[in-house]
């Protein structure tokens, strides 16, 4: 199998390089990642002139664009015969409707435009550290198998968030939820020269039975997302 791993962190995250590793576990790995940090791009393109790459050797390369854009270039000339693209491991969750703001997410969306399967992972966090990326490394590793185990669907990517863990990495109930579409917390507060963001990401709302859910509960959600809005508004688990 051959892999085409990306991020939205850029090509120097932590969290491309354990994804990166678990992957080569499980087929030939080529890394084409933004050069610089893109968090919250969605899926957002260059269309307008050159894009700067480099060949960093060991099949990683890094593209100055947005994650979509290193999807499409890995695809068209870097690796044209890949069969899975995977994306991530974000630094932050992308849950509910994160799913529609994420760079990281826009990637997996893009390889579905061109019937591949795929994946993006990303780490709910309260403060990045040693501990989280071990407990991290585990959970991607686990996922990776579990999802490459008949599961992927062409034209449709699952959406993986991994949980603050308090406990065995291993042992994290794994279930499939579906996308929370409350809307994100946001206040503005006005300035004398506009308005300045305000919002606590950790006190959003969120229904029940679904990945914001899970993930507050501890668990791994996995979600799977057909290509197209109204697939996704109207997505049901599977009964597999």
């Amino acid at each position: 199998m051959k892999i085409v791993v990306t991020n939205d962190d850029g090509i120097y995250a932590e969290g491309i390089g354990i994804l990166a590793e678990a992957a080569e576990e499980f087929g030939e790995v080529t890394v084409v990642a933004p050069r610089h940090h893109h968090s919250g791009c969605s899926h957002q393109m260059t269309f307008d002139g050159h894009l700067d790459a480099a060949d960093l050797g060991g099949k990683r390369h890094w593209i100055n664009g947005f994650p979509a854009d290193c999807v499409r270039i890995a695809l068209a000339e870097i690796c044209p015969d890949v069969d899975l693209v995977i994306s991530g491991v974000n630094h932050g969750s992308n849950l509910g409707l994160d799913n529609f703001l994420s760079g990281t997410v826009a990637a997996a969306r893009e390889a579905t435009f061109f019937g591949l399967p795929a994946i993006a992972f990303s780490q709910y966090h309260r403060g990045l550290n040693e501990e989280v990326w071990n407990h991290t490394r585990v959970m991607t590793r686990r996922l990776l198998k579990f999802l490459l185990d008949g599961k992927l669907k062409p034209g449709c990517y699952w959406n993986v968030n991994f949980p603050v863990v308090t406990e065995d990495p291993a042992a994290i109930e794994v279930v499939e939820a579906r996308m929370d579409l409350t809307p994100l917390p946001n206040q503005y507060l006005p300035r004398d020269d506009g308005y300045f963001y305000k919002g606590d990401y950790h006190a959003r709302k969120f229904a029940p039975d679904t990945d914001v859910a899970a993930c507050q509960a501890g668990k791994i959600p996995i979600t799977l997302v057909p290509v197209g809005a109204a697939a996704v508004l109207n997505m049901e688990p599977s009964s597999e």
